[in-house]
């Protein structure tokens, strides 16, 4: 739990936000984009094979639109993936169990499409090089349609073996107008909060959120048996802005707010650095993209916990 002066310190900066938001508002100014340089949408394909895989032959390449020409068709039963190479043309098939629609998730046996029972579905070829038994799997961390049901984003990896479960392995990564979506982090054994744990956390297995008003912003993931947030606050009379690193702490108005805590666990007193490195808002003021590292140090203690947030950003 902060210590009370903290907190009025706190209460005082989010009111101080809050007042300066509905002033600008109130004269017409539009809000300051924090960063110029906004995400752009990754469309690729890469991929890692081992020696005997019959496509990859034990080859590693990453192609990239619009570099190499790759383009996207499907519906959300299945979705299909073509990559122009000047040699050759790949193409990547993801097909759901039978009854079932692509989603963000974990999807285990997978067979070459069509399946013959309820398999998830996976194809992989090269030109006019393929496999027609298929033993593989496939994890979405992204996946959206439109309203007529073409498929609008994908981000997905895979695993494909040929003609046997202990084959030599393809691994790949298939995006389309992607932006970054996760949440690791690393922590000492006697920090408090991270309890010397690390993680990452993705789509497939977790759900992300962000909250912002006034000058404090909430990063919140939720998955893999644990829940987290961050917290951060730039100093008293400033709003975060990208491509700055802000000291953190309780020692007074200059210092930012940076509250890393989870699992139940928060610190009294957190210390610490974070580097704000893209933010993005909307009309509104509201964060609608982040990406900042940090490190956090409970107040007396040395031992760290440290994190990367890509939020769209």
């Amino acid at each position: 739990m902060k210590k009370a002066g903290h907190r009025s310190r706190n209460i005082g900066r989010i009111a101080a936000g809050l007042a300066a938001v509905a002033g600008m508002l109130a004269g017409g100014a539009s809000p300051t984009q924090a960063a110029s340089d906004r995400p752009v949408p990754v469309t690729s394909f890469s991929y890692t094979s081992e020696t005997g895989h019959d496509l990859g032959k034990g080859a590693a390449e990453k192609f990239r639109d619009p570099a190499v020409p790759i383009t996207i068709g499907g519906t959300t039963e299945r979705v299909q993936m073509t990559v122009e190479v000047p040699d050759r043309t790949w193409r990547i098939r993801l097909q759901a169990p039978t009854g079932e629609t692509l989603r963000p998730g974990v999807f285990r046996n997978a067979e070459a499409t069509p399946p013959l029972g309820r398999a998830p579905g996976l194809d992989l070829s090269a030109s006019t090089s393929g496999c027609s038994e298929v033993y593989g799997q496939f994890t979405i961390n992204q996946f959206a349609t439109d309203e007529s049901g073409a498929v609008t984003l994908l981000d997905a990896s895979f695993t494909h073996r040929c003609g046997a479960a202990d084959g030599p392995a393809l691994k790949g990564v298939v995006k389309y107008r992607a932006l970054p979506l996760s949440f690791a982090y690393s922590s000492d054994e006697g920090d408090w909060v991270g309890k010397g744990t690390s993680g990452t956390y993705k789509g497939a297995t977790s759900l992300f959120s962000v909250s912002s008003w006034g000058v404090q912003t909430v990063f919140h993931v939720k998955g893999n048996r644990s829940s987290w947030s961050v917290m951060l606050m730039a100093p008293q009379g400033e709003t975060l802005q990208a491509g700055r690193t802000y000291q953190a702490g309780s020692g007074g108005d200059a210092l930012a707010t940076l509250n890393f805590s989870g699992n139940g666990r928060a610190c009294n007193g957190p210390e610490g650095e974070f580097t704000v490195h893209r933010l993005i808002k909307d009309e509104n003021a509201r964060v609608t993209g982040l990406w900042v590292t940090f490190t956090q140090r409970c107040q007396g203690s040395t031992a760290e916990s440290s994190g990367t947030v890509r939020y769209y950003a």
